[in-house]
């Protein structure tokens, strides 16, 4: 699965390729949909134009041992032929699918009981949005949320939004994304184009605690939920669980991902240990929680560290016609990012975490403004410049090679910023991680420090590699012990990967989180923790 899903990401970051191209990685992906069917068994990675029945895979779901019980929230056990909400408040049931690409989806499903909400989740790129019909009774319906708005504000609306009790109701969805763009249409009992959106993605986001996801679920209702299919259009559709089939199959690759194992009785600081599930703190939506780091990584080495509120002045070279910059605040991804040239704004980004800025300077302009707004949270608002570029050439000829290609430092003349002071390729955080290896994490361990966690080691695995993650507070130590003897303390962090050899014949290693005396916003991961043979 590992490396169809950096095939994924490479096809990703490439955008449009040439035809010789996508037949290669055609073939590759068609060869690497097969190696994976073979180690998932029933719950295979389905290539484009195939139904899959997501209820039968929720059949092999095991959510207790990964932090939250979502099967508590079922009347009886998940089924392919129907999946049973309970009438409590804040019910919602994720299905076990990784969702990359662009798709339809078909749900039925029925209100039995109560007079409140029914919930689709359905993802929209990295954004796993919340479809609402029948909420407050029955007076609004709609998509939460758009532009930072919740489903009774923005355009998809929908005011009333009645369900009838006993009735089979079919919903159907599309979705599609194109660059930094998305469209979904919703059919909902034969009314075609029942919502409609499109828009950027930066202006989405999700509620829910998995990204790329389905989830169903209700509010204070009794609700079947009989049928959710899907039919991928590009990409792929994954299990997101780990079968006793893909163990094996890893043991034979040389290789154990602790996802998959039983973890010793884990100890944390706060909160509960989690496997592959994000986390919500106070306000914050956990989809902004998630890990955003490649197995493999490397560390942004041109850029200005900005704490926002910001704005940085430079002056513009002569003769420039573009502008290219990536804007990345991988702390709370909650900023927007803007560039004003001579007073005037020429681009906006909405609320992200990342986002790659390319645009056409006006003849003879003279000043360039970047700036960083924290859209009213000031918290984990570390934020930075990337790779600033200025082209000889038009916007639509800055190709992916020239986003990072050699350059001189700014002309600042001017700079505010919210806190500390602006830093040239120096952070008192962790530094930002290259662009193209920031993909969303789908195999890791939270923790928050200080903490504890110890696995079994099976016979004959001599190595353990990870990725710590900690891009909040940034102020912890990961630490790997072999039976009970320490093997490594790493510095404070921030990002670092890990490899360290085990000792021969050891049994069991834990994974531990220093909080160097300080606990606060300690919440840290273990990304891609592996034990390998060699």
């Amino acid at each position: 699965m590992i490396a169809l899903e950096k095939n994924r990401q490479e096809h990703r970051i490439l955008g449009p390729i040439n035809s010789r191209t996508a037949a290669k990685w055609h073939a590759q992906h068609l060869a690497l949909c097969f190696i994976v069917s073979v180690c998932v068994g029933e719950g295979k990675a389905q290539p484009p134009q195939q139904w899959v029945n997501l209820l039968e895979w929720s059949e092999n779901a095991d959510w207790a041992s990964r932090g939250r019980n979502y099967n508590e929230r079922l009347e009886s056990q998940p089924s392919r032929n129907g999946v049973t909400i309970r009438p409590v408040q804040w019910n919602y049931y994720p299905l076990p699918a990784i969702v990359d690409g662009d798709y339809e989806m078909e749900v039925e499903w029925t209100r039995e009981t109560g007079t409140e909400s029914v919930h689709i989740g359905f993802p929209v790129g990295s954004h796993t949005m919340d479809l609402v019909f029948s909420a407050f009774t029955g007076r609004y319906g709609g998509v939460a949320s758009i532009d930072g708005k919740g489903y009774t504000e923005n355009a998809t609306r929908k005011s009333p939004s009645a369900v009838r009790n006993g009735y089979r109701n079919r919903t159907t969805i599309n979705v599609a994304t194109k660059a930094d763009e998305a469209t979904f249409r919703i059919d909902h009992n034969g009314e075609e184009n029942y919502i409609q959106w499109r828009g950027k993605l930066n202006s989405l986001e999700g509620r829910f605690d998995m990204m790329r996801h389905p989830w169903i679920g209700a509010w204070d209702s009794r609700t079947v939920f009989h049928k959710v299919r899907i039919k991928m259009k590009t990409g792929i559709v994954t299990p997101d669980f780990i079968t006793v089939a893909d163990k094996n199959q890893d043991l034979h690759s040389g290789f154990v991902r602790l996802v998959g194992e039983t973890a010793g009785l884990p100890k944390v600081g706060w909160g509960n240990f989690f496997v592959n599930q994000a986390f919500k703190v106070g306000g914050h939506v956990a989809e902004r929680r998630v890990p955003r780091v490649a197995e493999k990584f490397r560390f942004c080495d041109d850029y200005y560290t900005v704490h926002a509120p910001s704005r940085v002045k430079c002056a513009i070279p002569r003769s420039m016609k573009s502008f290219s910059v990536i804007g990345v605040n991988q702390g709370l991804r909650s900023s927007k990012f803007s560039v004003v040239v001579d007073g005037v704004a020429l681009y906006d980004s909405g609320m992200t975490g990342l986002d790659i800025i390319k645009l056409d300077l006006p003849a003879n302009s003279k000043i360039l403004e970047l700036a960083v707004d924290p859209l009213g949270d000031h918290i984990y608002d570390h934020t930075y410049w990337c790779y600033p570029r200025f082209h000889r050439f038009s916007a639509d000829r800055i190709t992916e090679d020239k986003l990072d290609s050699p350059s001189r430092k700014l002309n600042i003349f001017s700079a505010e910023v919210g806190a500390n002071r602006i830093t040239y390729n120096k952070s008192i955080w962790a530094p930002p991680i290259h662009y193209r290896d920031a993909p969303i994490c789908d195999e890791y361990l939270f923790a928050h420090a200080p903490s504890t966690v110890t696995y079994a080691v099976p016979d004959g695995m001599t190595r353990f590699t990870a990725v710590g993650y900690n891009v909040v507070s940034c102020s912890v130590r990961y630490e790997v012990w072999a039976d009970g003897k320490p093997l490594l303390q790493t510095p404070q962090a921030g990002v670092v990967p890990i490899d360290v050899q085990l000792p021969s014949g050891t049994k069991s290693i834990e994974l531990k989180v220093n909080d160097m005396g300080n606990s606060k916003d300690d919440q840290s991961f273990w990304c891609y923790p592996r034990l390998y043979a060699k």
